[in-house]
């Protein structure tokens, strides 16, 4: 049997070979993205959490951008008004985030290059909100089309670096 990310991969090389009229890896694959966004949030990554909910620490939900250049934005913020955003996207096996899921890479950006510690407070919320994303990623295979525009975080600086990704 399968594992579900083998699934993810497979119909993303499927729907490239599609567009592309033949088979790509998904390297080749990432310019047949659409940039834009659907303008919907995809909320259902966080089900049941939504805007408002306090996820630990002093830190809400403030918002879930819609999935552009290959993530979906969750930035949280804490009551003294200091903002994290957290961006989620695909990983194919090596997750670079500070939480990861089976499916999905929950990488801070925080303005720094990496080399950084994370506030151990932060951390501990980003990695209970990838525990509540990993309970429920089964259901997320609902969603395999929207999952496949995800892109993995060294994809994403390759192609958007110039556009400033924070």
């Amino acid at each position: 049997m399968e594992s579900r990310r083998e699934l993810i991969k497979k119909l993303t090389v499927g729907a490239a070979a599609v567009s592309a009229g033949a088979l790509v890896s998904h390297k080749q694959f990432f310019p047949f993205f659409n940039k834009t966004s659907s303008k919907e949030s995809p909320w259902w990554l966080l089900e049941p959490m939504q805007k408002g909910v306090h996820v630990g620490n002093n830190w809400h939900i403030h918002e879930l951008s819609p999935i552009e250049n290959g993530a979906a934005v969750l930035t949280l913020i804490k009551e003294d008004l200091t903002l994290a955003r957290v961006h989620i996207c695909a990983h194919h096996g090596s997750p670079q985030g500070v939480a990861s899921t089976d499916l999905l890479d929950l990488v801070l950006m925080d303005g720094g290059k990496g080399n950084s510690p994370t506030d151990e407070k932060l951390g501990r919320v980003i990695l209970g909100i990838a525990g509540q994303i990993k309970n429920r990623e089964n259901e997320l295979l609902d969603h395999a089309e929207k999952i496949s525009k995800l892109q993995t975080h060294d994809d994403r600086l390759a192609l958007y670096k110039d556009q400033g990704l924070t």
